[in-house]
Parts: structure tokens; C-alpha cells; sequence
């Protein structure tokens, strides 16, 4: 993620990096670009769930796990 698209367009010449072959052109979808924090941030968490984090099966309450309310809850 680049912070600062207008800043980032400017400095770097992405497509001339392609065009040097400095970079393959499929790269060029690598970058995203966020200009406030609440865009970051959605780029960050989606791209940390995609590529990073398992979300886990939620456990049932203790509760559920029980139809006698005098036993203890199975973990």
C-alpha cells in the first residue's frame, strides 16, 4: 500500500519500470494507494485476511454444549 497516490504517481514511474523491465506488468496490480486513514486501514485488514490470517471457528458458548444445566461445559 502506498500512502499518498498523487505523491507516489509522481515520484515513481511505475510504467517505465515496465517498460525497463524492471518489473513485471502483473506487479503493477501489487500496488494500491489509500489518500486517508480510514482507506488504509480497509486495504490493511482485507489484505491481512486474504493473505495472512485464518479467521477461526468461533466456539460454541458453554451453554449450547450442555442440555443438563448441573454438568460442566466440555472444552
Amino acid at each position: 500500500m502506498l500512502y499518498g497516490s498523487e505523491f507516489w504517481q509522481e515520484v515513481v514511474d511505475f510504467d517505465a519500470l515496465v517498460r525497463h523491465g524492471m518489473i513485471d506488468k502483473d506487479d503493477l496490480n501489487l500496488f494500491q494507494y489509500a489518500d486517508d486513514p480510514a482507506t488504509a486501514f480497509t486495504l490493511l485488514r482485507d489484505g491481512l485476511m486474504q493473505y495472512h490470517v485464518t479467521p477461526e471457528t468461533p466456539e460454541t458458548p458453554a451453554i449450547a454444549k450442555t442440555t443438563d444445566p448441573g454438568s460442566t461445559p466440555r472444552r
